[in-house]
């Protein structure tokens, strides 16, 4: 029998942060605007750690066309197509009970001197990226605007898992018997079935 060791991510925990963000476009035109599609990313991300804490930051890029409707014509085929593009900032945190750098060795976390955060391995995973237009009048200057109100949700699983070293015990003679009982386990299923 003989021990090797392994080196293992253990999951600590993981939680969904939810990001909602907002920005008006205003026309300022008498004209209604009306946004035609949004393509949605997110840029500059960044995570920060601190005790049973995990600190999201970054830019929601929002490529956005839209057109003014012309009351003139029927149709909206005859709109000209306008593209604005922007970026919406955001911060938000998501509670993981039991997260803190370290190094786990046996029932003890030891914390090192260097690269603390490096025991750590945090992962994120965009689940939802969507948009919502909202249109309104608003009024200024003695005159009547239309705007859009673009509403982003993201929503972003966060990962926090930890390197630990395990010991295994193996043993080549139980490895080669489990080989040999699943292969007559297999050979006995077709056998069956055939």
């Amino acid at each position: 029998m003989s021990i090797n060791r392994l080196k293992s991510l253990r999951v600590i925990g993981e939680e969904v942060a939810q990001v909602v963000e907002s920005t008006f476009i205003f026309t300022g035109e008498d004209n209604d605007i009306r946004v035609y599609d949004v393509d949605l990313e997110i840029i500059n991300f960044d995570y920060y750690l601190f005790k049973d804490k995990v600190v999201l930051q970054g830019e929601i890029h929002a490529n956005g066309i839209f057109y003014y409707l012309n009351l003139e014509c029927d149709s909206d085929e005859n709109n000209e197509l306008f593209h604005c593009s922007f970026n919406l900032p955001f911060e938000t945190e998501v509670e993981i009970e039991g997260l803190k750098p370290g190094l786990k060795m046996g029932d003890r976390l030891i914390l090192p001197v260097q690269d603390a955060e490096n025991t750590l391995d945090i992962q994120n995973y965009v689940l939802e990226l969507d948009y919502r237009v909202d249109y309104g009048h608003r009024l200024s200057e003695c005159k009547d605007d239309t705007f859009a109100k673009l509403v982003v949700l993201a929503r972003i699983l966060v990962k926090a898992s930890r390197w630990e070293q395990t010991e295994v015990c193996t043993n080549e003679y139980a490895n080669r018997c489990t080989n040999r009982c699943r292969n007559k386990l297999i050979d006995e299923f077709y056998n069956g079935c055939f």
